[in-house]
C-alpha cells in the first residue's frame, strides 16, 4: 500500500510506493531529505484557500469522463500527490539560476505527453487559479499595448520634427528593436510567474517584472532559431527561384517556396517552443536550451500541436460575440502551454494538488 507522510522542511504531501519504506529521498518542491516512514501518517489537508472562482465556470471540458487521476510523469502515482521515487534514473543536472521562486534547481527529464492528461490538468489549475491566470493577461497585455502605443506616438513626433529621412528611420529602428526587446522581457515575466502559479497557486506579479537576468539567454537563442530558419529560407527558395523563372510566373515560385518550406518551419517551431521555459526553468544557456528543446520534444511534435492548436481555439471562442468572454478564454492558452512544458520536462502541476486537498 502506498505511504504517504508530509515533508518535514515544507509541510508538502508526499507519496510513494510501500517498497521504499525506512530509505531517504529528496522532497521535489524544496528539495530537503527526507526518511520515508514505516507506513502513512495520514496528514491532514494543506492549508490555505483559493479565491471563488467566477459562477458558471463549468466541470472540466477535456475530460472524457470519470475516471481515475491520470498518471504522473514522476511513476505510477496520480498527479494530485507529489510523488517521490529514490529508484528513478537520474535526470540532468542543471545550475541554479538567479530567479529563486521562479526556476526548478535540480533536474529534468523528458518525458511523453499525453494529450487529453495536459489538457485536462490545464483546465484544473485554470479553474483552482482563474483571477490569478486573468490578472497575468490583463497585465501583461495592458503594459504592451502601453508601451507600443508610446512607441508609435514617438515615431509620429519625429516624422514631424526631423525632417531628415535617415535619422527618422534610424530612430524608428532604434525604438522597434526596444519594443522587441521589452516584449521578450515581458514575455519572461510571464513565463515565471506561470511557472509559481502551476507549482505552488501563488500568484506572485513581482515575477512579471523580474526578467533581467534571462533577457540576454533568451535574445541569443531566438537569435540562433533565427538563423536556422534563415538558412532553411535560402534552401528553400533555390527550387522557388527555379520554378518562378522556368515558368515565368511568380505566383508558382511563391507556392513553391511555401511548399517546400511549410513542414520545415512547422519542426523547428515545434522543435524550438519549449525553449524559453527552458531557460527560466532550469537556468540553461543559450545553446543548452536549444539542444534541450530538441531533447524534450522528441517525440512529442505532433502533441505539441495539438495541445497548442485546441487551447488557441479555445482562446478564440472569447472573441466571438463582440470579444464577450474573452477573458474567460484567452488565459487558458498560456497556462497550458506551461502545463504541457512541465510535463514534457517529467514535472508537475502542484496548484491542483493543493486545490484538491
Amino acid at each position: 500500500m502506498p505511504i504517504e507522510f508530509r515533508c518535514g522542511q515544507c509541510g508538502k504531501l508526499l507519496r510513494t510506493g510501500d517498497d521504499t519504506a525506512g530509505k531517504q529521498a529528496k522532497c521535489p518542491s524544496c528539495g530537503s531529505i527526507q526518511a520515508i516512514p514505516m507506513a502513512s501518517q495520514g496528514a491532514a489537508p494543506a492549508p490555505g484557500a483559493f479565491p471563488p472562482l467566477p459562477s458558471g465556470l463549468p466541470d472540466n471540458p477535456f475530460a472524457a469522463q470519470p475516471s481515475a487521476p491520470a498518471m504522473s510523469p514522476f511513476g505510477d502515482v496520480p498527479p494530485a500527490i507529489e510523488t517521490m521515487n529514490p529508484y528513478q534514473s537520474p535526470g540532468h543536472q542543471v545550475s541554479q539560476a538567479p530567479y529563486p521562486d521562479g526556476p526548478t534547481v535540480g533536474r529534468y527529464r523528458p518525458t511523453q505527453i499525453d494529450i487529453g492528461n495536459v489538457l485536462s490538468k490545464s483546465w484544473e489549475v485554470f479553474k483552482a487559479n482563474y483571477w490569478n491566470c486573468v490578472g497575468v493577461f490583463v497585465i501583461t497585455g495592458l503594459v504592451n499595448y502601453a508601451v507600443q502605443f508610446g512607441e508609435q506616438i514617438v515615431v509620429g513626433i519625429l516624422a514631424q520634427v526631423v525632417r531628415n529621412v535617415a535619422i527618422t528611420l534610424t530612430i524608428h529602428g532604434i525604438l522597434f528593436t526596444a519594443l522587441i526587446v521589452f516584449q521578450f522581457w515581458i514575455s519572461i515575466g510571464q513565463a515565471l510567474f506561470l511557472l509559481k502559479l502551476t507549482r505552488h497557486g501563488e500568484g506572485d506579479y513581482g515575477a512579471i517584472f523580474a526578467g533581467g537576468p534571462y533577457l540576454v539567454r533568451l535574445i541569443l537563442a531566438y537569435l540562433i532559431v533565427f538563423a536556422l530558419v534563415l538558412a532553411v529560407s535560402l534552401a528553400c527558395a533555390i527550387p522557388a527561384v527555379i520554378a518562378g523563372f522556368g515558368t515565368k510566373e511568380p505566383g508558382i515560385g511563391v507556392a513553391v517556396f511555401f511548399l517546400f518550406a511549410l513542414f520545415p518551419f512547422m519542426y523547428l517551431s515545434l522543435a524550438f517552443s519549449p525553449c524559453n521555459y527552458l531557460i527560466v526553468d532550469q537556468g540553461l544557456g543559450p545553446v543548452e536550451a536549444i539542444r534541450a528543446s530538441l531533447e524534450v520534444t522528441k517525440g512529442n511534435k505532433l502533441s505539441i500541436f495539438a495541445i497548442a492548436l485546441v487551447a488557441g481555439l479555445f482562446g478564440l471562442l472569447g472573441i466571438l460575440g463582440c470579444g464577450i468572454g474573452i477573458l474567460f478564454t484567452m488565459p487558458f492558452a498560456p497556462l497550458t502551454i506551461t502545463v504541457m512544458y512541465l510535463s514534457m520536462t517529467g514535472q508537475s502541476a502542484l496548484a491542483t494538488n493543493i486545490h484538491q486537498r
